[in-house]
């Protein structure tokens, strides 16, 4: 089994800060981690969980 994606922590306040900064442009960068950083960890539990299914499929299937 893979192991899991786990979301990074990620410090506010340096984001913040850097969004500021560059007037904004980081915001661009910002969004993209929010959104990618949960479906990277989703889809690793996706795939868990289908082995997982299959796995007590098989189970249920032997007795």
């Amino acid at each position: 089994m893979e192991e899991f994606a786990e979301v990074p922590d990620r410090s506010t306040l340096l984001y913040v800060i850097l969004y500021f900064i560059t007037c904004g442009l980081f915001g661009i960068y910002w969004v993209y981690t929010l959104t990618n950083d949960p479906n990277r960890h989703f889809e690793s539990h996706q795939i868990i969980e289908k082995e997982l299914i299959t796995a007590l499929k098989e189970i249920l299937s032997k007795q």
